[in-house]
């Protein structure tokens, strides 16, 4: 870096780091732990510089609209830049965080047959996924979720969540009576396959075969 570069650059640092730190403490607030403000302020930083580089004052915005523009550029990349998982699993994350909300909003609970069911995968499948972004993100919550600030949902995921319920509510109307019966004391009411036995006069194992035929039945009209 040349001696003007350098100078240029703690110029910028200082009349910029409030407006930086802002953005990067907004953004903070809806991240994981693991990653740092520091780290976010120096690219934020970065990017502040690059910015007054590339200014046209012919332009119509003002330069700190255009640097306003850049921060968050560089914040984002930063962002990829840290990211553990690929595109495809950060999407299998999201799907999982809507998922878990439907299931929740559905039985009061969830349990991996049933998210397995949501997102269209067999329980094996599912779980190895679920492994996958653990083994990536170890320092994230204990289901690999990113959650927003204070745990709050977003509202894409809110109104996902919902469109995800009506489905799942929509498929397990349409299952047969001892089935629909089968899911709802065993995930509504916490029933053991013993319990629910007792209660339908039936054995344990049969109502295994049930749920079985139910989870099956199920993903296969959510995969349509």
């Amino acid at each position: 870096m040349t001696r003007a570069r350098a100078r240029l650059t703690d110029a910028l640092a200082r009349r910029y780091l409030a407006r930086v730190t802002t953005h990067a403490t907004h953004l903070a607030r809806r991240l994981p732990p693991h990653i740092a403000l520091s780290d976010l302020i120096s690219a934020g930083l970065l990017g502040v510089v690059e910015g007054f580089l590339r200014f046209d004052p012919d332009r119509a915005e003002t330069l700190d609209a255009f640097l306003d523009q850049h921060i968050r550029g560089a914040l984002l990349d930063e962002l990829r830049r840290a990211d553990p998982l690929t595109r495809a699993q950060r999407g299998f994350v999201r799907r999982l965080d809507r998922a878990s909300s439907a299931v929740s909003i559905r039985s009061g609970g969830v349990c991996d047959e049933l998210l397995a069911v949501t997102l269209g995968l067999s329980v094996s499948e599912f779980r190895t996924r679920v492994a996958v972004v653990h083994a990536a993100t170890p320092i994230q919550g204990s289901d690999g979720v990113d959650r927003a600030e204070d745990g709050a949902p977003t509202p894409d995921n809110e109104v996902s969540a919902k469109e995800e319920h009506a489905l799942l509510s929509d498929a397990t109307r349409s299952l047969p009576a001892r089935e629909r019966d089968v899911l709802r004391l065993h995930y509504e009411e916490a029933q053991t396959f013993r319990e629910i036995g007792a209660h339908l006069g039936v054995s344990e194992s049969r109502v295994s075969q049930i749920h079985t035929s139910a989870v099956k039945n199920l993903r296969s009209m959510l995969s349509r």
